[in-house]
């Protein structure tokens, strides 16, 4: 029987904004670390374009990540994972039209 993974809340902080998560506490600092190359990447790229929308600006940092992660694995990612990425952003865009909303 699979151990069942503690569920712990986190928030993190992605290009200016909070995001309120629930994740399996084995996979927090990888999420952490996660957000803040995020957000490092939409700076950057606020920099280089002259996109001032941070969807756009993150937008255009997924496809560069999905870009890398094919090439370095010179494949698609698996339905799984796929599936995983695209949920995780669902919810991320969720979350962020939920807090639009209460501003």
């Amino acid at each position: 029987m699979a151990e069942e993974l503690k569920k712990i809340k986190i928030k993190v902080h992605i290009a200016g904004r909070n995001y309120p998560l629930t994740v399996d506490a084995t996979e927090e600092e990888a999420i952490r670390k996660a957000a803040k190359i995020l957000t490092q990447k939409t700076e950057e790229l606020q920099h280089l374009f002259t996109a001032q929308d941070n969807q756009d600006l993150l937008a255009i940092a997924a496809l560069e990540f999905a870009s890398l992660w094919i090439k370095t694995n010179n494949k698609e990612p698996d339905n799984q994972l796929q599936n995983q990425l695209e949920n995780q952003i669902k919810t991320l865009l969720h979350q962020s039209e939920n807090l639009i909303k209460s501003i």
